[in-house]
C-alpha cells in the first residue's frame, strides 16, 4: 500500500496546480484578445477545440475517479481498513493524475494551426499556448513547494 502522506501530498500538488491555473486564466485572461482576432470560421473552430479538450479533461477525470473508486475497493478488501482521509487523498490524486495523462497522451484531431491564416495569428496562437503552459508548469512547482512544505513540517500525515 503507498504511503498515505505521499498520496495526499500528491492529490494536494495536484490540485494545488489545477486552482493555480484556473485562477491565472481567469484574471489574466490569455485567450481574450486572440479571440477578437479570429475571423468566424476561425472562432467556430476555436470554441470546438475549447469544447473538445474541456470534454478530454472530463472524461479524464471520470477514469480517475472510477480507478480511484476500483484502488479504494481493493485496500479496504485486502486490509479491511482504510481512514476516510486516505480514501478523499486516493481520490484527489488518482482522478488529477489519471485527468492529467490521460489529457496529455488522448489523440487531438483539431488543431489551431491547421486554419491560422496569418503569421498574425499564428504567432497570437503560439503565445496562446506557451502562456498556458507556462501557468500549468507555475501551478504543478507551487503545488509541489506547498506539499513538500507541509510533509517537512509533518503538518501533511495521515497518522
Amino acid at each position: 500500500m503507498v504511503g498515505c502522506n505521499l498520496v495526499c501530498g500528491l492529490g494536494l500538488a495536484l490540485a494545488i496546480q489545477l486552482v493555480y491555473f484556473y485562477i491565472v486564466e481567469i484574471i489574466t485572461d490569455p485567450t481574450g484578445d486572440y479571440q477578437k482576432s479570429l475571423n468566424e470560421k476561425q472562432l467556430a473552430l476555436y470554441k470546438q477545440v475549447v469544447q473538445r479538450r474541456r470534454t478530454l479533461f472530463h472524461n479524464g477525470i471520470a477514469l480517475g475517479l472510477a480507478l480511484s473508486a476500483l484502488w479504494i475497493l481493493f485496500e479496504v478488501y485486502t486490509t479491511r481498513r482504510v481512514s476516510v482521509l486516505r480514501m478523499m487523498c486516493v481520490g484527489l490524486a488518482g482522478s488529477l493524475a489519471v485527468s492529467n495523462l490521460y489529457y496529455t497522451l488522448a489523440p487531438k484531431r483539431i488543431h489551431m494551426l491547421d486554419v491560422l491564416d496569418t503569421k498574425e495569428r499564428i504567432a497570437g496562437w503560439k503565445r496562446v499556448y506557451y502562456d498556458m503552459q507556462r501557468n500549468y508548469v507555475i501551478g504543478g512547482i507551487v503545488g509541489v513547494a506547498v506539499a513538500l512544505g507541509l510533509g517537512y513540517n509533518k503538518m501533511l500525515t495521515c497518522a
